[in-house]
């Protein structure tokens, strides 16, 4: 037999994390934000991030971390666990197999982020497990 579990959540939006210029982000190693900067005219056509000036300036920066820019929508669709198990008809032994937190379905934003863990998504966790059952 095998179960599934897929979680859903829809209708909600979160804001993402975004480079700081006057921060220690840049000398930390930054944020990939950072290589999609405004650099040159025409470049407001194709990204929203504002350009590195020096030195850098917290009140621009913070304009630029809670602007509608980086509220992206929340909704995902994510399967939770899978759950594997046989049992054998002559012996009362049953075998299970599962794991958790497989990974993400489909999500409503295009940047490929996990609305729900900004840093490091749960670890899978992989379990196998035998039951005889020795009643009569």
């Amino acid at each position: 037999m095998v179960t599934f579990s897929v979680n859903y959540k829809f209708g909600h939006y979160f804001k993402k994390n975004t480079v700081s210029y006057a921060g220690t982000s840049i000398v930390m190693g930054g944020h990939s934000d950072y290589y999609d900067r405004w650099q040159q005219p025409g470049d407001e056509k194709r990204t929203t991030v504002p350009s590195m000036i020096y030195p850098g300036d917290a009140n621009r920066d913070r304009f630029y971390r809670y602007s509608e820019a980086n509220v992206l929508k929340g909704d995902v669709i994510r399967l939770q666990d899978i759950q594997l198990s046989y049992g054998l008809t002559k012996v009362p032994l049953r075998f299970t197999a599962s794991v958790n937190n497989v990974g993400i379905l489909w999500r409503a934003n295009k940047n490929g982020l996990d609305p729900d863990y900004f840093a490091t998504p749960p670890s899978r966790i992989y379990a196998i497990g035998v039951n005889l059952n020795l009643q009569k």
